[in-house]
């Protein structure tokens, strides 16, 4: 989601000491920014929390999957991860 700082940028470009001035703004502001505000806190939950991106890739990934793959296929998968 593009948000608007002066410019547009990108919420992740967005330092997190601004992403929680940008929060204050938009909660003392009289418009309706709804979406702004939930957008932010998101962003700032996620950045709070280490472990989420850990845990959105282990979610994804299907051990019995990996743990089945032949030697050739996980010499393919490394290769393209770029590990070698």
């Amino acid at each position: 989601m593009k948000m608007t700082n002066g410019n547009q940028n990108n919420i992740e470009d967005i330092s997190t000491d601004n992403l929680y001035k940008l929060l204050e703004r938009a909660k003392q502001s009289k418009g309706d920014y709804v979406a702004q505000i939930q957008c932010i806190e998101k962003e700032l939950r996620f950045r709070e929390n280490p472990k989420s991106l850990n845990q959105m890739f282990a979610n994804a990934v299907d051990t019995n999957a990996i743990n089945n793959l032949s030697d050739e296929q996980v010499k393919q998968v490394a290769n393209i991860l770029g590990i070698k």
